[in-house]
């Protein structure tokens, strides 16, 4: 689908600092090969999850990749004995 832009323009706007800025120190940071996520606690149901491309000494400070509103216990299975997802 040529053209589909799943996310506003201005988000491009955000980035690796301007989240830290704004929300302060993460709960919870992971890093993976290509991107790292920053966790946030919201209440006590929810985790916001901003995910940007790896810092490099090109670009120390990344624009958002993209980010989610995660339900830790919407991935609990309880049949299987399996307690779920959190970041």
């Amino acid at each position: 689908m040529k053209g589909l832009n799943r996310y506003d323009d201005s988000l491009k706007q955000v980035t690796l600092s301007k989240v830290k800025e704004v929300l302060g120190t993460p709960q919870n940071t992971h890093h993976y090969d290509t991107e790292d996520m920053l966790v946030y606690e919201v209440g006590e149901k929810y985790q916001l999850l901003f995910l940007f491309p790896k810092a490099t000494q090109q670009n120390a400070d990344p624009q958002i990749n993209h980010y989610n509103v995660f339900y830790p216990q919407g991935t609990v299975n309880s049949m299987a004995d399996d307690p779920g997802i959190k970041y």
